[in-house]
């Protein structure tokens, strides 16, 4: 066989491959979403079910999922060393698929609390491995576009699970909540199930500019230690990414969980009996300008990378952040005009259209973000990155969940500064994006030259 046939099924197996982790990433935010829209009908059909119950299980959700992506984002790459690293991801997947299965079934809200807790767990593992593959799969003039596509499957499930878990728990309240969760699983064992059968695990290095002459197994045998993960916090530009994540976590969780009920308690309260399906048709129609977003503010970044400008990835996720949010201040507080049907037509086109464009703008940073970390990390050490990031949304969601309610309080008059605080601290992570415009493009070529120095002594080795 040639090289280039060789090569070209590498690149066949490995687009599989990533499509497979793209269903099985937006599988697992279908089945997350089914409980935010089904939070009345649980309280009436599964006992145990409370406001506090709830609170509980999103809190321990996070602080589990926190502590998984900690440790599989270290211990993944020891583990590797012992075990293939497709049977721990296969193994951790399947795993929380079984545990949304089992939800469907539980006869009190204690056993979903359970499995809920067990599938966070499994979960976790889902970020440090699975970007790290990605980053490990494709150069980093395609890294990019890549993880704006992640950020679409994100969103394509958990719109699909709002929507279906809002029709089937209202179209059939006893257990349509159930059936929706056995949709989920049906779509979760799927999507495992096509990686488990034609998934690959990247070659690492092979992807790297570096290292892509290379004829042969390359023999990477660079180890993460300790001192390796230390190192990222002296990138500044992973800091200073960390913090914005951490900041931008405040306002996108809590928006993510209170913004269909503020729309229909407060915006669309006039609507009466429909405003709380018409809420939910506003946030998701807006929610998808979010789509185009991430692969569009991917494929800008990768672009200007080609072509060497490299802090251009950088200017294009603030400047679409900063135009994104001003957009979604009028999306969140412009009055909804409901007298006629003509106020009622202009006042939903206004509103969806700047939802629409404030999403879609506001999506440019994700895919740039996970590029810019393989792009200043080793490769040893990009799972760790990505689990730091995972960590940082979640501790600012549950500091921005829990400052939310305190906030509003059970006062519905409260509602509209509360969303205001949530987006000003998004509009505030902007500012950490500054200093990753300075230090980046630097930090990048330092970890080229590093890998450059790599491939000279792999190929001292291979004349010897």
């Amino acid at each position: 066989m040639t090289q280039e046939f060789v090569k070209s099924q590498y690149e066949s197996k490995r687009d599989a491959t990533f499509r497979s982790l793209l269903l099985i990433y937006a599988a697992i935010f279908l089945c997350k979403s089914i409980l935010p829209s089904n939070i009345e009908t649980l309280k009436t059909t599964l006992s145990g079910t409370t406001d506090l119950a709830i609170g509980i299980d999103a809190a321990g959700y996070l602080l589990i999922s926190t502590i998984s992506i900690l440790f599989f984002g270290y211990y993944s790459e020891k583990l590797s060393e012992k075990y293939s690293i497709k049977k721990i991801f296969v193994i951790t997947q399947f795993g929380w698929v079984a545990c949304f299965g089992l939800i469907a079934l539980v006869p009190h809200f204690l056993y979903y609390l359970i499995l809920d807790f067990i599938g966070a767990f499994f979960i976790g593992a889902f970020l440090p491995i699975a970007f790290a593959m990605i980053g490990d799969f494709y150069p980093p003039k395609e890294r990019g576009v890549k993880f704006g596509w992640l950020s679409f499957g994100l969103i394509i499930g958990s719109g699909g699970g709002i929507i279906f878990g809002k029709l089937l728990g209202g179209l059939i309240p006893d257990i349509g909540w159930r059936l929706a969760y056995g949709l989920g699983f049906i779509l979760g064992f799927l999507a495992v199930q096509g990686y488990f059968r034609i998934g690959i695990v990247p070659e690492r290095g092979r992807a790297e500019p570096e290292f892509q002459d290379i004829s042969g197994k390359i023999d990477y045998n660079y180890r993460l230690t300790f001192k390796s993960v230390k190192q990222l916090f002296k990138s500044k530009t992973i800091g200073a990414l960390l913090i914005s994540v951490l900041i931008s976590g405040v306002g996108t969780a809590a928006l993510g969980v209170w913004a269909i009920n503020y729309f229909e308690t407060v915006q669309l309260a006039a609507l009466g009996a429909s405003a709380g399906f018409i809420a939910m048709l506003f946030y998701v129609i807006a929610g998808l300008g979010a789509l185009p977003g991430n692969i569009l503010g991917g494929k800008l970044g990768d672009k200007y990378y080609r072509e060497g400008k490299l802090k251009f990835r950088v200017l294009i996720s603030i400047g679409g952040a900063v135009g994104g949010l001003f957009c979604m201040l009028g999306f969140y507080l412009i009055p909804f005009l409901s007298s006629t049907p003509l106020e009622v037509a202009l006042s939903s086109v206004l509103i969806l259209g700047l939802g629409f464009l404030g999403y879609l703008l506001a999506s440019f940073p994700v895919g740039n973000q996970f590029a810019i970390y393989s792009e200043v990390c080793l490769p040893e050490a990009r799972s760790s990155a990505n689990a730091f990031h995972g960590v940082c949304v979640n501790l600012g969601g549950v500091f921005g969940n829990l400052l939310f309610a305190s906030v509003i309080a059970g006062n519905e008059s409260l509602y509209q500064f509360a969303v205001a605080i949530a987006l000003l601290f998004w509009f505030g992570s902007i500012v950490f994006w500054i200093l990753p415009y300075f230090k980046y493009p630097k930090e990048a070529q330092k970890c080229r030259e590093v890998l450059q120095i790599r491939r000279k002594q792999l190929d001292e080795i291979n004349v010897q």
